[in-house]
């Protein structure tokens, strides 16, 4: 009976320990901590702990997968500890059930001793109960037919206290026992509301990362679209060149230069929007390659920000592009005039040429006609 009693409290020390033990775990820094309870959940310690289920393998993925292999250990090994103190407490029960029984059984022999004295007129002396309860447990130490009192009284007070003290430790273990049940099921709402937050800024990031995708395609187009648009007013630029250096008027060279000048700043202009437009795109990437150190909401407002900045840039540059395609259809415009003005002049020139070789007929028959007449004043004379 008493090594049942010390194996029974040599268990309830072991949980204590354990118990205390991860208590101490708890109140260490968050590195140290988590080295510990990931040492702590091996299948050696998990093992020992309790004989019944098998040790989760460890992970060798992300943060949350270490975790949650964490928060799994520590729920398994809380289960397995809750499991065996169940069981010693209903052997504790059954043992204070037979001693209970056995304490029954004592003082029904010590009524039953007491009911014979009565009987037989006798004075039963002091020690006269410890002795039939000796003599109950059929001891082997006799003297006179008394049996030896102080040391079942002793083994009797010992028991109480030995019960009393068990009693009041396998509550404060059962209080232990529900406190660790409550932090571990506060700490796996934690971790599942964690996983949810996890989630939705998983899927928040994957669509800012179609949308950043959208406008990088836009982007692409658009730049796609002012590359041609500087091809053509190259073109245009080179063509208005060449009619610059045909066209003799003194209008036109001057009119032709403030366009080349214009449309040299536009040019200008638009490859520093480009420039600006590249460098905030390389700024962006930079900083979604740090977007790990900083937190979810930081992330978020950044990401909107840059979002902002990328459709305002976007916006300026259609206007370039806008304003851009009316400096080409006015430079348009003006060459037509310019063509126009070429071909009138030219139609000018050629009604001139035919007026001045008109002109030369008519002076070559007035020539010719003045000859003739001074022929005829001189006939008429002779």
């Amino acid at each position: 009976m008493r090594s049942s009693i010390a194996t029974y409290r040599e268990s309830l020390s072991r949980i204590a320990s354990e118990l205390s033990d991860e208590e101490d775990q708890e109140h260490t820094p968050p590195s140290s901590s988590r080295r510990r309870r990931i040492t702590s959940t091996t299948p050696s310690s998990v093992g020992s702990g309790s004989g019944s289920g098998s040790p989760l393998p460890l992970p060798n993925g992300s943060e949350s997968e270490i975790a949650t292999y964490n928060y799994n250990a520590h729920i398994q090994k809380l289960q397995a500890s809750e499991a065996q103190l169940k069981a010693l407490s209903f052997n504790y029960a059954a043992m204070l059930k037979d001693k209970d029984h056995q304490l029954s059984l004592l003082r029904q022999q010590i009524a039953n001793f007491d009911a014979n004295a009565k009987l037989q007129g006798q004075t039963p002396p002091p020690n006269s109960r410890l002795t039939a309860i000796n003599s109950s447990k059929q001891t082997p130490s006799r003297t006179n037919g008394t049996l030896p009192t102080n040391a079942l009284s002793k083994e009797y007070s010992n028991i109480l206290e030995e019960n009393n003290r068990l009693q009041l430790q396998i509550q404060h273990l059962t209080e232990q026992l529900k406190h660790q049940h409550e932090k571990a099921t506060i700490t796996l709402n934690n971790f599942q509301d964690e996983s949810k937050r996890n989630a939705s800024f998983q899927t928040e990031l994957h669509g800012l990362q179609v949308e950043k995708e959208k406008m990088s395609a836009n982007m692409r187009e658009l730049q796609v679209e002012l590359n041609e648009k500087n091809i053509e007013l190259r073109r245009l630029q080179e063509e208005i060149i060449t009619i610059g250096k045909t066209d003799q008027l003194e209008e036109s060279p001057h009119a032709l230069k403030n366009i080349i000048t214009a449309l040299h700043k536009e040019i200008a202009l638009l490859k520093l929007e480009k420039e600006n437009f590249e460098a905030k795109l390389a700024c962006t990437t930079s900083e979604k390659s740090n977007q790990n150190a900083i937190g979810a909401a930081g992330m978020g407002f950044l990401l909107e920000k840059v979002v902002e900045e990328m459709k305002s840039s976007i916006a300026l540059l259609e206007k370039k592009l806008e304003a851009a395609t009316k400096e080409r259809d006015k430079a348009l415009q003006e060459l037509g005039r310019l063509k126009q003005h070429l071909l009138d002049k030219e139609n000018e020139d050629s009604i001139i040429e035919e007026l001045e070789a008109t002109v030369e007929n008519q002076k070559a028959h007035i020539v010719q006609l003045e000859r003739s007449l001074r022929n005829i004043n001189i006939n008429i004379n002779i």
